[in-house]
Formats: structure tokens, sequence, C-alpha cells
């Protein structure tokens, strides 16, 4: 029901907290929240919009580190697990977070196309490597957050 309102809105985004990657660690930072049931609403949800390139409401997938989950983004950002349920994903920001790399920063613009905004600041192993080939693949990037981090060199 809340779905079919939320479309019929014409809500534009729908951002969804995704803080862990399994229903144990989800509901240790979202209590009272079951991963499982938000992810089944989130198919719920696409299936009911209507059909075309940029179907509204898209859905943004935010993760908000703490000590306590941090061990789960690489596996919350492996961007194959969620693409069918956000194709269209265009802002990441992963500010801080301590041991993302150029090989996560790959990855991502291996899977997110249509990537318009990526934050790095402060990931302080990113040294550039993985640039050339994020600006290639992610054609419609209009910003990246380099603020402190790890030597730029090789851009």
């Amino acid at each position: 029901k809340k779905s079919r309102e939320l479309i019929d809105a014409g809500l534009d985004t729908l951002w969804v907290s995704i803080d862990g990657a399994s229903p144990e660690s989800y509901a240790d930072v979202r209590m009272g929240a079951e991963l499982p049931n938000i992810v089944a609403n989130m198919k719920r949800l696409v299936k009911m919009r209507a059909p075309g390139h940029y179907p509204k409401p898209e859905i943004g997938v935010a993760f908000v580190a703490m000590k306590r989950n941090i061990k789960d983004l690489p596996e919350v950002i492996n961007i194959g697990k969620i693409k069918a349920h956000t194709p269209n994903l265009r802002v990441i920001n992963l500010y801080g977070i301590s041991f993302v790399d150029d090989t996560h920063i790959d990855m991502l613009s291996s899977n997110c196309i249509h990537l318009e905004s990526l934050g790095l600041n402060f990931c302080l192993k990113v040294k550039g490597s993985c640039m050339k080939s994020l600006v290639h693949r992610c054609r419609k990037l209009k910003t990246l957050l380099l603020q402190h981090c790890g030597s730029m060199l090789s851009c």
C-alpha cells in the first residue's frame, strides 16, 4: 500500500538505509527493522513502478558507517547484490571509510555506470590508480569529492 502511495504521489527518489549486510547486523543498527523485509519492500516497489529508462521513484541506498557495522560495508557496496534494485544508482558517499581503496572504486565504476556523484573525502587508501577507469566508465559523473585522500600522483 505504501509503495503505491509513493508512486502515485510522484516521488522522485526514495532513499533506503542499508546499514548492515546480514539481518543481525542490520537489526543492530536499525533496531526493530528487518533486512529481509526491507529488501522485499524494495523488490515490490521496483515491480510496481512504471517501466521506462528512469522509472520513478529511483531508489538510493544509504549506509551509515559506525564502528559496529563498518565490517559490513564491503558486502553492502557489493553492487551486484543490490544492482537489481538500484540499477540507476547515482550518488555514493564513502566519506572517511578507512579501508576503501582503488579496487573498491574500480568495482563501483564497473557496476554503476549512471554514477553522477562520488564522495571519497578522507578515504586515505584511495591513491588514484582507479581514476582513469572511473571517468571512462561513469560518463555521467559530475561531482568527485577527493579532499584528504591518499596520494593522487597517478591522476
